[in-house]
């Protein structure tokens, strides 16, 4: 897949017009013809998109399942067909509460095996619970993460938080994760503020 991703980011790159929203087409229609039918996959693209309103962040899900059950948290329904949605610009991001990015939260978006997917969003939560707790105590002087390496820092730890979970579980196959990887992508000049 490494070499196949590679491959496939450098074609479309060498297009005339490339957009984000073009990627995720063009990734959603080269799995499409790939030689692995009946498997699972799904992508997450973001990054910063210009249009008549200025810069903007973008968030693209490609997929071919056709959702999640909304008892066992399992996706559903592999389909031959590849589905590309915008989730945050045009579908989270209206319904947002009026100043929640301004006053320091975030978006999370996040896939993977259900049990480690279940979990990591149980630990973001009680973390999340914490952190409130601890930002709130009128006599100490812990605060919100304040630029974009202060979130990924928190980030980490809620991946390390799984990946640990992983490291000493009874699966039979290595646990998901390895090393993480964050890629931090800071607000481009004359971007929105959200």
């Amino acid at each position: 897949m490494d070499r196949w991703l590679a491959a496939c980011i450098a074609t479309y790159a060498a297009s005339a017009t490339p957009s984000l929203g073009g990627f995720a087409n063009h990734l959603a229609t080269q799995l499409q013809s790939s030689p692995t039918p009946g498997k699972a996959r799904l992508f997450h693209i973001a990054g910063y998109v210009k249009d008549a309103g200025g810069l903007h962040p973008e968030f693209y899900f490609v997929r071919n399942i056709r959702g999640i059950n909304a008892t066992t948290g399992d996706y559903e329904g592999v389909t031959p067909t590849y589905q590309v949605t915008e989730d945050f610009w045009t579908r989270d991001y209206p319904q947002a509460p009026v100043g929640m990015f301004a006053a320091g939260n975030s978006q999370r978006y996040f896939n993977g095996y259900t049990p480690g997917r279940i979990a990591y969003y149980g630990a973001m939560q009680k973390l999340q619970e914490f952190y409130e707790q601890v930002w709130h105590e009128p006599s100490w002087k812990f605060r919100r993460p304040a630029s974009l390496d202060e979130l990924a820092a928190f980030i980490r730890l809620e991946l390390e938080t799984i990946n640990t979970l992983f490291a000493s579980s009874d699966y039979p196959s290595p646990y998901i994760g390895g090393d993480i990887q964050i890629e931090s992508i800071p607000a481009p000049s004359g971007a929105i503020s959200l």
